[in-house]
């Protein structure tokens, strides 16, 4: 367990943090915020042109830019502050695109043509489309539903105060085609929403898949220990950071006996409770596997090698202990333990040598004994 955490930490410091997620969000949130904001500069500028043909006063369209302004800088503020993350939908896609709303609609009121108004429909119904990927069916028809209401209103309050610009046959087929339009884009834009969501999910299933691959693919398959590619890969890794680590490398002792008598399945639960065991006592940052046949491999960052001996002996000792009911009460086993710290500027395999030299050493001495191959033959330090 622990080195399945000690292999999700060092993929972590890879990964952005929490933070820098939340701030790239951000920025996409306030890019399309610029985007709406052009919009609405291009709706401002029919706006204009609709003033300069005297269609509409020339306080309309100053009032129409001043709202932009305003709404924009207002949803920018929120954004920068952040206040837009306690919201449910923090990218507020329903609120601006109903907020977008509010100018055509009511620009339609001052006009007396039914083709002009029939213009800034079709302008209203641009901003529903950045609701693609982001809203469901329902809230595309709440949003169309409400797009309606606020077109009913305007055509309603025409026909009590200016019933004369009132073209009946031609306002009501622009109703129908606005009812049409509002149930097609939100039957379409629900659809690829759907299409969105469903790709997302296979994403995140494919990568959830991909990661137990790998992990499978670093693994020992009879202890579940990491195996020796991946244990290299981490020593190579080390070696490139010239980082301090000591490995112990060590050997069950009468292996061989333990098979011939017991038989092969009672060998393999010794190597299975012998990994299950070590690993339960070693800290993240270390890691443990299976290096061939009966021997296993330690990885002990930033370690001395005089604190790995002490590692070492505590992991002998309490291997020693372990229980086999299995195979017998008074079944035991022991192991050897060669260690060796890895020196600046040398090869990673010279450091391996090292310790299989010591282990070596360790196995001439009988059973349960470790030992240490100093890099330069300062004297070797041996202990029962």
């Amino acid at each position: 367990m622990e080195l399945s955490l000690n292999k999700y930490a060092n993929s972590y410091e890879r990964e952005p943090d929490h933070a820098q997620i939340i701030a790239r969000q951000q920025h996409k949130r306030t890019d399309r915020l610029g985007i709406s904001f052009v919009y609405q500069l291009g709706t401002c500028s029919l706006v204009l042109a609709a003033t300069l043909l005297g269609e509409l006063h020339w306080l309309v369209p100053s009032l129409f830019l001043v709202f932009i302004f305003a709404n924009t800088a207002c949803l920018l503020l929120v954004f920068r502050s952040n206040l837009n993350l306690y919201f449910k939908d923090p990218s507020l896609t329903t609120f601006q695109i109903l907020l977008s709303y509010v100018p055509p609609i009511i620009i339609m009121y001052f006009f007396d043509s039914s083709q002009a108004r029939a213009a800034f429909i079709i302008m209203a119904l641009v901003p529903i489309s950045f609701g693609v990927f982001l809203l469901t069916t329902k809230q595309f028809l709440f949003i169309g539903v409400t797009l309606l209401s606020f077109y009913a209103l305007v055509m309603i309050l025409l026909a009590f105060t200016r019933p004369q610009v009132i073209n009946p046959n031609g306002d009501m087929l622009q109703t129908y085609a606005l009812v049409l339009s509002i149930i097609e884009i939100s039957l379409i834009g629900g659809y690829i929403t759907g299409l969105r969501t469903k790709l997302t999910a296979r994403n995140k299933e494919l990568e959830s898949a991909l990661n137990t691959i790998q992990d499978m693919a670093n693994r020992d398959a009879l202890t579940g220990v990491y195996n020796r590619r991946y244990l290299f890969n981490k020593l190579e890794q080390y070696a490139e950071e010239q980082q301090i680590l000591s490995v112990c490398l060590m050997d069950i002792d009468g292996f061989k006996s333990i098979n011939e008598i017991h038989g092969h399945l009672n060998g393999d639960l010794t190597l299975q409770r012998i990994a299950n065991s070590v690993t339960s006592l070693l800290d993240e940052s270390e890691s443990f596997g299976r290096y061939g046949g009966e021997e296993f491999l330690l990885i002990l960052p930033n370690t001395d090698i005089d604190i790995a001996k002490v590692k070492a002996d505590t992991l002998r000792h309490f291997i020693s202990k372990i229980a086999f009911p299995e195979i017998g009460q008074d079944f035991r086993v022991t192991v050897s333990v060669g260690i060796a710290e890895f020196k600046p500027d040398e090869d990673i395999k010279e450091t391996i040598n090292r310790a299989d030299l010591a282990l070596f050493e360790a196995k001439s001495l009988g059973v349960n004994h470790s030992v240490i191959k100093e890099a330069f033959p300062i004297g070797d330090f041996k202990s029962p």
